[in-house]
């Protein structure tokens, strides 16, 4: 998402379009992707008023609604339940969960607050045991709150008891003063309900273009690297296996050494032969995992994250014992065998 907004900002600082409009209907994602679109959001925030229409925003695509100053939503939205975990929801520690979410809700807050949000129910969809309430006045005027000690109020309608993170619907949006609400997800309803004349797409509808273009994109790297990461773990199994065939063979050579140096000479053929193989495919492997750090580093350009970090598997390189072995094999063919002469391979 994070190329598409970029590219919907671009257009409207070349166009002098003063409004982008986001229609976010999204289950969530990484972390990574959702702080890449604050970043690009809150860059540009003093130069175009993002609106966000939010059929659903759940998880991490709460960075977005932090950072628009306007949101909308309508009769069948849904926002919140933002619960971040570091590796996943098995595999994580809790106690580290915990720190964390803390850390991002904090983050989350404060921008919302600086987008005009109230920061207590981001920080309700992050972190659970947030109480949140509704506050009401003698006036009809409204006060979100987690606790009922709002001065003046004469009533309060609980929105969410605390337990888990907060998920709102279309009306909870509306009474909590998150979201404004609207007939439907369509966003030319936007301008009348601002009373903004002449409110439509900008000609071309670039919006839709952009959209379409970077899916395409997004796609054809995804591909691009699923295939990379497929040659890349054939050429580990075709190393491994060629590696188990050459131990035996340097048993055999090994076994060998009290033998008469030519009748060696079966052994030590075969386990030369087998090494070239093994070498020719480590040559094969450090080629496909090239292409792979470069299809993984085109892809997270794309996608405005960085990269993780990976190692690459231990088989990529030779195996300390089979290079000594085939050294010593070599050294001792040279000295028994005719000058020039090439190892016969084995049948």
């Amino acid at each position: 998402m994070a190329p598409a907004i970029r590219q919907a900002v671009e257009t409207a600082e070349r166009k002098q379009i003063g409004h982008v409009v986001i229609v976010l209907d999204s289950p969530g994602g990484a972390v990574a992707d959702a702080e890449a679109i604050s970043e690009l959001m809150h860059a540009a925030r003093d130069r175009v008023t993002f609106h966000v229409v939010c059929t659903q925003a759940i998880s991490a695509s709460v960075w977005v609604l932090a950072n628009a100053q306007r949101i909308y939503v309508p009769p069948t939205g849904r926002i919140g339940a933002a619960l971040v975990f570091w590796q996943d929801s098995s595999s994580g520690n809790p106690a580290v969960d915990q720190k964390f979410n803390a850390a991002l809700a904090s983050e989350v807050a404060s921008l919302a607050s600086s987008n005009g949000h109230n920061p207590v129910l981001f920080r309700a969809m992050m972190e659970p045991e947030v109480p949140v309430l509704v506050a009401r006045a003698a006036d009809g005027t409204t006060a979100v709150s987690t606790s009922r000690d709002v001065p003046g109020a004469i009533g309060y309608t609980q929105v969410h008891s605390g337990k888990g993170v907060l998920s709102l619907d279309h009306d909870q949006a509306i009474l909590t003063g998150l979201a404004l609400a609207l007939p439907s997800e369509d966003p030319a309803q936007i301008g009348p309900l601002l009373g903004i004349a002449g409110w439509a797409p900008a000609a071309g509808d670039p919006g839709r273009r952009i959209a379409a273009s970077v899916a395409s994109a997004s796609t054809r790297l995804t591909d691009q690297l699923a295939q990379a990461e497929q040659r890349l773990g054939a050429l580990i199994e075709r190393l491994n296996a060629q590696a188990d065939r050459i131990d035996p063979l340097i048993a055999d050579f090994n076994a060998s050494a009290l033998a008469p140096p030519a009748s060696r000479l079966g052994a030590i053929d075969a386990l030369i032969a087998a090494y070239e193989d093994y070498a020719k495919l480590t040559k094969s492997y450090d080629a496909a995992a090239a292409a792979h750090a470069r299809a993984s580093a085109a892809l997270y350009e794309f996608r405005r994250v960085k990269p993780p970090e990976i190692e690459a598997p231990s088989t990529a390189r030779l195996r300390t014992d089979i290079t000594d072995a085939w050294r010593r094999a070599k050294e001792i063919r040279a000295q028994i065998a005719p000058r020039g002469a090439r190892p016969a391979r084995p049948r």
